[in-house]
């Protein structure tokens, strides 16, 4: 099983890698305008994904048993539902483009609802192979379902199909990835099917479906308003952005997620032990997080451009706001997960319920007042607010301990910042006084900044840097790699 995991991890992170450069190779064939229009359809048929299945593939992962009959009775109301939400999905297209004012994001929308109609054939399928833990399987079929959409989205780009190459490959990716998990799952639906006994299922699909349509309103919702607000152009400044903000966190994150489950769930009945333990993680997770999002903060007005093409450079302020919301929002998984594995589902509910009224709200007045950089200064400044409720919620509800809790990233943030400043004073006074290129500048940056972050650390987290070795050596990391002068010289 553990292999599986290791598996699905590495797919994941696969996958990660060959978007984030096909991310890089199509912004430089396409232009903004065309991430755009694609960013917002997308948007749109991600919530019409939500109702297309009701949380029925989660129902049969976690059902012990299911007969012949039960997985039948599911796999036709999936297909029935999707056939349903395909046609009403067809049938708003023409209310969809009046509401933007844009002929062309109904016409996008037609081909990737295609999509709907697809995902419903395979959705009772990856759930059997889910169900069967066949991790390794899946991390394939979703690396090759990337790089098959990859490799359309690229050859339509060149082929000067604009929007229509996104398009084109986000129906790839559904296409193939659908047929890989129908071919691979070893599984046939029979005829003999009961409507009673999949709506039995559909009991527990409900509840995820709500989790479900929470995270998407305060996940997705900002896409639609930018979307309505601002023009084509400024939305695929704001959906890149939003895009390279989010990945590197996201991609941490997702690791942390990897152990965090088992072990608050060994841990739900010593609070002390549980408690050690998100800080332990939540250290980790800054250690990491806060030094990237703030190096990436201080190098944006040179990466960007050098890395999408200076179309782009529109971005860069973007992208700054957004990292902010990113370093908070790398907290939040552990936190909610930290509440459900103590029994206080109810409690990640209510806050999710927030996020999704008070997010789509600041992103729709921030957006109407001052375009798409009003709904990345939306997410900057609410986010944190809504954090901070959080950990209200978590001292009232599990009596966590805050200070230690705040003080597990203290040193991460105080580094971090003073790492931040420095790189960002320099690169003022390099821009001053000398001509560069945006790549040297950007080059010496990143060295200011690796080597102003290791002295901050030495002066700040000696008691950190011990922590860090020794975790290191946990994970079995050589004694020769951790006996150089960093580690060696820290008592």
């Amino acid at each position: 099983m553990f292999r599986g995991v290791a598996s699905l991890g590495l797919g994941a992170s696969a996958s990660k890698v060959i978007s984030f450069i096909t991310t890089i190779v199509t912004a430089r064939l396409l232009s903004p305008e065309h991430f755009g229009l694609v960013a917002v359809v997308t948007a749109v048929i991600a919530f019409a994904e939500i109702f297309n299945h009701i949380g029925l593939a989660a129902a049969v992962v976690q059902k012990r048993r299911l007969s012949q009959r039960q997985l039948s009775s599911c796999f036709f109301l999936s297909i029935a539902l999707s056939i349903l939400i395909f046609s009403v999905a067809l049938s708003t297209r023409t209310s969809l483009a009046q509401f933007y004012n844009n002929d062309e994001i109904g016409r996008i929308f037609v081909l990737i609802s295609f999509s709907l109609l697809i995902n419903g054939f395979s959705v009772i399928h990856y759930a059997i192979i889910q169900k069967q833990m066949r991790f390794a399987l899946i991390a394939k079929i979703e690396v090759l379902a990337v790089m098959f959409q990859s490799i359309l989205t690229i050859t339509l780009a060149i082929l000067k199909y604009e929007a229509w190459a996104l398009a084109w490959g986000i129906l790839g990716y559904s296409t193939f990835r659908s047929v890989s998990y129908i071919l691979s799952s070893c599984w046939a639906p029979s005829l003999l099917f009961s409507i009673r006994k999949s709506l039995i299922l559909i009991k527990f699909g409900l509840s995820v479906t709500y989790t479900r349509i929470t995270w998407m309103l305060y996940n997705k919702a900002d896409m639609v308003l930018v979307g309505k607000y601002s023009s084509p152009i400024d939305t695929g400044y704001y959906t890149m952005a939003m895009n390279l903000a989010r990945l590197p966190s996201n991609t941490i994150v997702s690791l942390a997620m990897g152990v965090a489950p088992v072990t608050f769930a060994k841990l739900k009945h010593n609070k002390n032990e549980l408690f050690t333990a998100l800080n332990q993680l939540t250290f980790g997770l800054t250690m990491v997080c806060f030094p990237l999002m703030f190096g990436l903060i201080a190098i944006a007005p040179e990466m960007i451009p050098l890395l999408l093409g200076d179309k782009w450079a529109d971005s860069v302020i973007l992208f700054q706001l957004i990292a902010v919301f990113c370093c908070f929002k790398c907290f939040d998984p552990l936190l909610t997960q930290l509440l459900i594995s103590t029994g206080k589902q109810n409690i990640t509910a209510l806050f999710t319920t927030l996020c999704a009224i008070v997010i789509p709200v600041a992103v729709a007045l921030g957006a109407i007042n001052y375009g798409v950089f009003g709904a990345a200064a939306a997410w900057a400044i609410c986010y944190p607010l809504l954090f901070v409720f959080l950990l209200y919620l978590l001292k009232k509800h599990i009596q966590m301990k805050l200070t230690a809790y705040i003080a597990s990233m203290k040193t991460p943030f105080i580094t971090s910042f003073s790492m931040y400043f420095t790189v960002f004073i320099s690169g003022v006074l390099l821009e001053t006084n000398l001509e560069l290129s945006g790549t040297i500048l950007m080059t010496i940056k990143i060295l200011i900044g690796l080597a102003s972050f290791l002295c901050f650390l030495v002066l700040f987290g000696r008691r950190e840097i011990k922590q860090i070795k020794t975790a290191l050596e946990k994970l079995g990391v050589p004694p020769k790699l951790l006996n150089f002068a960093f580690f060696k010289n820290i008592r």
